[in-house]
Parts: structure tokens; sequence; C-alpha cells
């Protein structure tokens, strides 16, 4: 069990939150009622009181975290309760179909969001937004006052995260103008895997592997309408998305898609279980005062050989949806992996688009990074447990062993 330094002001704020809950002055932030009373509604999914339980009993939130969760809660209500008034006053919104949508996912920290950054670039691109994808209760149009107090809002946020955690600026750097991947906007369902990155919540996890295939349909109708509640694309251009939760669910998205365009990356596991875990170590590292990287180890290693399954039994059923991308290709040609995955789909890869490319490689290569160091042994794995787990997967795809200490 490692302790999670919090900074002085996280501190005496959690001090004086549980002296005020300890006398009955302040009402906790996880209680049903208090939540369902600030989002103003009545609604309480199962998958909210699945969600709050083990937040209250598993999680280990210090009060920080505990208002933290709370709030995301309230505007995730909020959001939905917007989202059907929407809805029932213009269902012709809704309606029309998203055409061939691209999909990003991998397991976590095999460059997914590299490749998002770079087809990004292209102006015929509608990437999600991070304005959209914490805040999408009330979308505007880019450019507008709206959009401006949003993606300040964003600025701010991230620059919380980063004084409450710094080493996401090593590990998951963050862009408040820039795209956000769909794990945030997934958050929205109520019902993901995302709100695993976040918090401890073992309860939660079982119940969400119990759902049958048409559960996690029905998450990903309730996603796509989502996506239609934002500013749509302009003519001519068509939604570029990235998450590598998509990979456990790759069914279902192409159920709700059936025309989706889908990119999976890969990169050895020897390296992608300590960066994943150095991640969640991280993040859940917000909301708790001590994370076990001892049992975060085993989990990891479990959940993404879960992912990893769900995905071959997907690629078995649509063996030409899918295109694979490996991660020492991406990084060593990011130019010829691009023009790769265009011809693929038969997409235009224009002028314009190489140059914004070309300008986007040149500012992050002169961006000032910390170092990101990580390795198997603080969280409980050796090299050999992970190979064996995921010999077969190595095999398939060709993925070779990497260096130490590489992003």
């Amino acid at each position: 069990m490692a302790d999670c330094r919090s900074p002085f002001e996280v501190r005496i704020f959690n001090r004086i939150s549980a002296r005020l809950l300890a006398c009955g002055l302040i009402r906790d932030p996880l209680e049903e009622g208090s939540i369902l009373a600030a989002a103003e509604t009545k609604e309480c999914p199962v998958a909210l009181r699945r969600l709050l339980a083990s937040c209250r009993e598993e999680a280990g939130l210090h009060p920080l975290g505990r208002w933290l969760m709370g709030r995301r809660l309230v505007e995730i209500l909020a959001g939905r309760r917007n989202l059907e008034k929407e809805q029932h006053r213009h269902p012709e919104r809704f309606a029309a179909p998203l055409r061939r949508p691209l999909f990003i996912t991998g397991l976590p920290r095999t460059g997914t969001t590299l490749l998002y950054n770079l087809l990004a670039q292209d102006p015929a691109a509608r990437p999600l937004e991070m304005r959209e994808a914490v805040w999408p209760a009330f979308p505007s149009p880019a450019g507008g006052p709206r959009a401006a107090w949003q993606t300040g809002k964003a600025r701010l946020l991230v620059r919380g995260l980063y004084r409450m955690a710094p080493e996401l600026q090593a590990i998951h750097p963050l862009h408040a103008d820039g795209p956000e991947e769909d794990l945030t906007l997934m958050l929205h369902t109520l019902t993901s895997i995302g709100f695993l990155m976040l918090v401890r919540a073992p309860g939660y996890e079982q119940w969400l592997r119990a759902l049958t295939r048409e559960d996690r349909i029905a998450v990903y109708r309730d996603y796509e309408r989502r996506l239609k509640f934002l500013p749509p694309p302009a003519h001519g251009k068509r939604w570029i998305l990235k998450s590598p939760i998509h990979l456990a669910s790759l069914d279902s998205l192409l159920h709700v898609f059936p025309d989706a365009c889908i990119v999976q990356t890969h990169r050895d596991p020897v390296r992608v279980i300590p960066s994943f875990c150095s991640l969640i170590a991280a993040v859940r590292g917000i909301s708790a005062d001590r994370v076990d990287r001892r049992e975060l180890g085993p989990w990891a290693l479990e959940a993404c050989g879960e992912m990893l399954a769900r995905g071959e039994a997907a690629r078995a059923e649509n063996p030409d949806r899918i295109l694979d991308v490996g991660y020492d290709q991406l990084v060593q040609d990011p130019r010829r992996t691009v023009r790769q995955v265009y011809d693929y789909f038969g997409f235009t890869f224009s002028g314009e688009m190489e140059r914004q490319m070309d300008r986007w490689l040149l500012r992050d290569r002169q961006r000032k990074k910390p170092a990101h160091r990580y390795g198997l042994q603080p969280f409980g794995l050796g090299r050999e447990e992970v190979e064996t787990k995921f010999g077969a997967y190595r095999r398939r795809y060709g993925i070779s062993g990497e260096q130490e200490n590489r992003n």
C-alpha cells in the first residue's frame, strides 16, 4: 500500500471536511439523496446506485475525493436530464446515423493518443474536444462565448489535476483546447469501465462484468445520443474518436455504428502493463490517500487480458473492419502510419493535412516533457508472468520486446 502525498490545501480541506461531517454539519457528498437533489432529478439508475455503493464502501476516497466524485455525478445526471429534454423537443436531431466514424482503440498506453492527435490534424476530421467530453450537457459550437467559457473551465480543470497529480504531465499530458478521448464522454452513460480508472470499485466492476450483450448495446446507444447532442461535423467532415475502453465492447460499438472504421494499436504488454499501472495509480491517487500498487498490478493484468479477449471475439465476426497498427511503426514513422490508415479506409490524405500534421509533430518534439519511468516490480508483477499471459497475443501480431523506460 503506497501513500499518496496530497498538496497542502487538499490536506487542509480533507481535515476540515472530515470534522464537519463527523459533527453532522455537512452531508456526505456521495449520499444518493444529496446527488439527486443537486441534479434536480428523481432518476436514479441502477448503475448509479452500484457506483455509489462502491465509492462509499470500497474506493477509500478522502473527503475531497468524495466531493469530486459527487460533483461529477451531479453534472452527469443534470446532463442526462438536459439530453432527454432536447431529444423530446427535436427528435429529428437524433434520427440521422453518424456516417463512417473512425475509432482508435487498443490496450492503454499503446500509442492511441499519439495517433488520435495526428489524425485530428485533418481538416476533414471532427474530433471530440475536452470541453465537450467533460461538460456535454450544454453543447455549443466552437468559437462562441459559451465555448470560450467552457474551454476556460477546462484549463482550470487541467491545472487542478496537475496540481494534485504532477506526474500526469509525464504519463498522460492533458490539453484543454485539444482533442479528448471518449473515456470522459462515456462516463456520462454511468455504465463504463472508465470509472475503474478513477477509483477502486470491485463491486461496480463485478456488476459491469455481468451485463448482457443487449445491456452493452444499450450503453452504446446512449453514447451515440451524446455524440448527436454535440454540434455535428460540418459538411464533408466525419467524427474521429478514441479510447482504449472501446476494445472491451467492440461488438457493441460495431452494432451501433455498423459502418465504423476501427484502428487497433498494439504494443509489447511488458511495457503496456506497468505504464498503465502508473497511470491508474496517479489518477486514483487524486481522490484517495492510499493506492495499493501490489493489488493494482494483478488487476491491470487481468483487465487488459479481458479487454483483448473481448476485442478478439469481435474481430472474429468483423475480420475486415479493423486495421492493426504497431506502436514501433507509429513512433518511428508516423506519416507512413497515417497514410496506411487513410489508404485502408479510402480516406483522402490532403496536402493541408500533411502540413498540419508536420506542424503538430514539430511542436510535440519541441515540447519539454518530464520523463515517465515505470516498471513491473512495484506493482507486484514479473516479466515472465506478463509474457506468459500475453504470449499468444504477441505472436499473433508480431510484437517484439522494447527497451526499458520508454513512454
